[in-house]
């Protein structure tokens, strides 16, 4: 098996929580890998999380780990998902969640990245879809129903047919979303992380 390549890096500040969430996506052998780590200050203090996604070759979500961090607090979340969409989270089987084919990050704008090259709607067309909801900080998962509508070939509007939000945002070609307005801005990568990605690259 041949190492993950990198296709794409985005950071985006959160304007409801301050702070910041920084994701990879990578292109495996099998399919594809989004990372990320998030920063942020929540009413019940600051939190880090760190979050690691497997998907197949049509970008269905395969496993997901999430580690988070609330002082000296730490939970986590751990999901396998079957090739017939049957979900074990945190080793015990959840019937409700039979055939759930998505998996959305409450805190992070990087998932969405997921459904968008999944579902690979053309501009006007828009699909429903069941996903497990993971609410931070307390890692809830919940069943839910989202719907996607493809408005432009960048822009999309979101629906959440659990409660009723309703946003539009857009992305760039790779599907990583470059404005969430109220919610989450595309900002450059840190130095740091930039210089990481060259030394990977010249390793490579």
């Amino acid at each position: 098996m041949t190492p993950p390549h990198v296709i794409g890096r985005a950071q985006w500040r959160y304007s409801r929580h301050p702070g910041t969430d920084r994701a990879i996506l990578s292109q495996t052998d099998r399919g594809f890998h989004l990372s990320g780590r998030m920063r942020l200050r929540f009413p019940e203090g600051p939190t880090t999380a760190t979050y690691a996604v497997v998907c197949d070759g049509t970008w269905r979500p395969r496993s997901a780990r999430i580690d988070l961090q609330q002082g000296r607090s730490r939970h986590f979340v751990d999901l396998q998902i079957s090739e017939e969409n049957e979900w074990e989270i945190n080793g015990f089987r959840h019937r409700e969640f039979q055939g759930f084919t998505d998996l959305d990050l409450s805190a992070s704008p990087s998932t969405n990245t997921l459904a968008v090259r999944r579902l690979d709607l053309p501009v006007g067309g828009a699909a429903e879809i069941q996903t497990g909801w993971i609410v931070f900080p307390d890692l809830e998962v919940r069943p839910v129903k989202q719907r996607y509508h493809r408005m432009s070939e960048h822009r999309y509007r979101y629906e959440g047919l659990h409660n009723g939000f309703v946003a539009e945002f857009d992305v760039d070609d790779l599907g990583f979303v470059t404005d969430y307005p109220g919610f989450w801005e595309r900002i450059p990568l840190s130095r740091t992380a930039t210089a990481r990605h060259a030394r990977r690259r010249r390793s490579e």
